[in-house]
């Protein structure tokens, strides 16, 4: 029975190619947050304008900056959101955004008491496709993903604020809600487009038509929260969160990003939206997966083994081309079984694969048995077998060569 090696390889971020066996592999480093104690209580006297940003390798951390005033937007604070968001989605150099308010507070809605004193010089535009909302940038659609770290109040407009974020991280004593509602103000920077869709139409009209104030825990079993973290953390998880997104290879992210926005927004009927999902998933797969899959190859060598030894071939590959703080955290193994009727009639065979933990010269090698499976001898194909069992061995040991054996057994116990 003649077994041929297909391909073992490496590739960054949790890929897997249709044509070749992979190693997947994320940076090996411990996502972690550099931000102080004191940026997470308030914006301290350094802190300037009501806005601020700041650059953390490929992600952009936005702050809203009026904690004394609850981190309510008025237009000046509208106007630099805006700018924020629309210099991260045009910068090629960075992948996530974070969006959180300073001083304990995400963000109280709209600035009443500007909005009062400046009634008559207040212009919105009408035409949502030409500017921005009265909250800034709720118009927009981002062409990469944008964090809320959620912490005391999100309500009002400042709901539809986090509402215009991909994800939620919302400390434990945040109050979500739309409290616009007492005041006769109206839901115009999306609320009333994202919250149904976000939540279902039963739950969005709940919060829309009593304006009641909604806790963590409520939230993330609503969909509403995709996190929960104690109080004072949410900024910390949210980077760390946007650490690990930007991680990812980015083009198949956007695409599979924007085609489930364009499946629930855009698009007219299933067929379109698997039609959308198709046409813009597929240069991906030619310009990052394949390219990815394909990277690493990572085959040294195989060799036949002694018919008096217990396994029939034996394939080494070398780890050395794994770029350095990589990991391995998942692989597949991938052979040809070609059909061997002639000699074997209908017999069945029990094909298994085994890693070689240990080398000696005069004694078979000490092995640790990945899987193992029946085959009749007529089958023919590519045999896929899961051995991420090994990841372990790789990541402590990451200049350990992998060796696999495999053993080919008739049901009457004859090693072929």
């Amino acid at each position: 029975m003649a077994l041929t090696l297909g391909r073992l390889s490496v590739n960054n971020g949790f890929r897997r190619s249709v044509h070749h066996i992979t190693l997947n592999s994320v940076k090996g480093q411990r996502f972690y947050s550099t931000i102080s104690k004191e940026e997470r209580k308030s914006a301290g006297p350094g802190a300037s304008g009501t806005v601020i940003s700041e650059r953390r390798g490929t992600v952009m951390l936005i702050g809203i900056n009026r904690p004394e005033a609850r981190n309510a937007v008025n237009q000046e604070t509208a106007q630099r959101l805006t700018e924020e968001l629309s210099a991260f989605d045009q910068d090629n150099s960075l992948n996530v955004a974070v969006l959180y308010g300073v001083g304990g507070n995400f963000c109280a809605g709209f600035d009443l008491k500007e909005l009062a004193h400046t009634s008559d010089s207040f212009k919105l535009e009408q035409d949502v496709s030409r500017g921005p909302g009265p909250m800034g940038p709720s118009r927009m659609r981002l062409s990469k993903p944008l964090i809320a770290a959620v912490s005391g109040y999100s309500v009002a407009g400042g709901l539809e604020l986090a509402l215009l974020a991909d994800l939620r991280v919302v400390e434990e004593s945040s109050i979500m809600g739309v409290f616009c509602r007492r005041f006769g103000v109206p839901l115009i920077d999306g609320g009333t487009v994202r919250l149904p869709q976000l939540i279902g139409l039963s739950r969005a009209l709940d919060l829309i038509l009593t304006g009641r104030p909604v806790k963590a825990q409520e939230a993330l079993t609503f969909g509403l929260a995709n996190r929960v973290v104690p109080d004072g953390q949410a900024l910390q998880v949210a980077l760390e969160l946007a650490e690990q997104v930007s991680a990812f290879p980015q083009l198949c992210l956007r695409a599979d990003r924007n085609s489930a926005y364009h499946a629930v927004f855009d698009s007219t009927s299933f067929t379109q939206a698997m039609q959308y999902e198709f046409d813009h998933g597929l240069p991906v797969v030619v310009a990052e997966a394949v390219t990815g899959a394909t990277k690493f190859s990572l085959v040294e060598n195989d060799r036949e083994l002694s018919p008096q030894r217990r396994h029939h071939k034996e394939f080494k590959f070398s780890m050395s081309q794994i770029p350095e703080g990589e990991a391995i955290t998942a692989a597949e193994f991938r052979i040809y079984k070609e059909c061997v009727t002639r000699a074997f009639r209908n017999e069945t065979f029990l094909l298994s694969v085994f890693q070689v933990v240990g080398e000696h010269p005069e004694r078979d090698a000490d092995l640790f048995l990945l899987e193992s499976r029946r085959l009749w001898a007529a089958e023919e194909g590519w045999l896929e077998f899961d051995i991420t069992a090994t990841s372990n061995l790789w990541v402590m040991s990451p200049h350990h060569n992998l060796g696999l054996q495999i053993s080919v057994e008739t049901s009457s116990g004859k090693m072929i």
